[in-house]
């Protein structure tokens, strides 16, 4: 329907307003798109790996692996050996465990490790003997 512009005989102008419009009582364009990320990951799995996934939920968490079918198939193998049917939160986990997610830093993080870097930077010992020499050296030239 939307690789062939179907919709667009229904005088749409776009997949969007077709699902918006036609397929309301179904969840409109939002579950249309769930649909097309469970398939994207479900065509992605081995064959022996497909019958894993049976709601669309569970394909949420593991669809960031898409791009990566080797981590993708570690993923369902490891949440499979747990359990026989595992649930999204067990895909979630296996998803971590194959794939862990660094923790991003925020701005004020970032300055208060600058700020603590300079200040390391500008109170080292050998700096401030330095410091100290030059001072008395410029307060006996002027006297």
């Amino acid at each position: 329907m939307r690789d062939n512009s179907y919709y667009k005989d229904g005088a749409y102008t776009s997949f969007e307003d077709y699902c918006e419009s036609e397929l309301t009582k179904h969840g409109g364009y939002r579950r249309v798109k769930d649909l097309f990320s469970v398939k994207r990951v479900v065509d992605t799995l081995p064959e022996d790996l497909r019958d894993k996934i049976t709601k669309t939920s569970q394909t949420r968490p593991l669809l960031k692996l898409v791009k990566t079918p080797d981590k993708l198939e570690q993923a369902v193998a490891h949440a499979s050996q747990e359990k026989p049917f595992p649930t999204a939160a067990d895909f979630a986990k296996a998803v971590q465990q194959v794939a862990p997610t660094t923790k991003r830093t925020t701005k004020k993080e970032k300055s208060q490790t600058q700020s603590r870097s300079l200040e390391n930077a500008l109170i080292q010992p050998s700096m401030l003997r330095r410091s100290r020499i030059i001072l008395k050296s410029i307060f006996l030239a002027i006297s």
